[in-house]
């Protein structure tokens, strides 16, 4: 089963209504929302290819802020360095933020992703091709890791099989959703690996942006593989 976008924005929509009531779908258009925030209307489109790609946010009616440009559009740093981990309350999260501060300055004020949730994106960081080979040989025990796990369950099926006497000699294989766990369980692991590789900069955010992508797309068809 391929990467489902339709999935993607019924998690979104489950989200909105537990953390973000005040915000409601526009015409029934799931990849629209609309909400106040600070008596200010936020308007939140959603591209075709969400999550990989940052929503269009529009700022509606009459107000004077530096991170709001002339047509309304919205500019902040999360929608800056947008990652498909991010769903829509973490971007009103940050909003809210942003219109918290009082800033004279014409400056556009810079609202971070909150340390919990986000990893900062950094441009000055070092370039190493011997540490990007490194991950690339952690992905490869990854992957082995993988093969190995759906030969244990293999195994351990099989033990608890040897316990009843009526399926003494039956061999017993991982079903599907078995395998599908195992592996499911070993890319969010690796995809942890390449997080904590980037935050202390073991890769570039070349590198970074490149296996995210691939990996976190491998676990969305892992998470809607029935």
């Amino acid at each position: 089963m391929t990467y489902d976008p339709e999935q993607i924005l019924a998690e979104e929509f489950q989200l909105m209504l537990s953390k973000e009531p005040a915000f409601s779908v526009v015409s029934g258009d799931l990849r629209h929302w609309s909400g106040l925030i600070n008596q200010l209307t936020v308007d939140i489109k959603l591209d075709e290819m969400h999550p990989f790609v940052s929503p269009v946010t529009i700022i509606r009616g009459s107000f004077d802020h530096p991170n709001i440009n002339s047509d309304g559009s919205l500019s902040l740093q999360i929608l800056d360095e947008w990652e498909p981990r991010y769903r829509i309350p973490d971007l009103i999260s940050a909003i809210r933020r942003l219109f918290s501060h009082k800033t004279p300055s014409s400056r556009p004020v810079s609202s971070s992703p909150p340390t919990s949730t986000y990893s900062s994106v950094s441009s000055s960081r070092p370039t190493d091709s011997s540490n990007a080979e490194q991950l690339q040989f952690d992905i490869i025990g990854f992957q082995e890791e993988i093969e190995a796990l759906s030969e244990q369950l293999s195994t351990k099926r099989a033990s608890l099989v040897k316990e009843t006497s009526s399926y003494k000699k039956k061999q017993f294989k991982a079903s599907p959703v078995e395998e599908n766990t195992a592996e499911l369980a070993a890319v969010k692991d690796l995809l942890e690996l390449i997080e904590v590789k980037y935050e202390e900069a073991d890769i570039d955010q070349v590198e970074y942006v490149r296996l995210f992508k691939k990996y976190i797309k491998r676990k969305y068809v892992l998470q809607n593989t029935v």
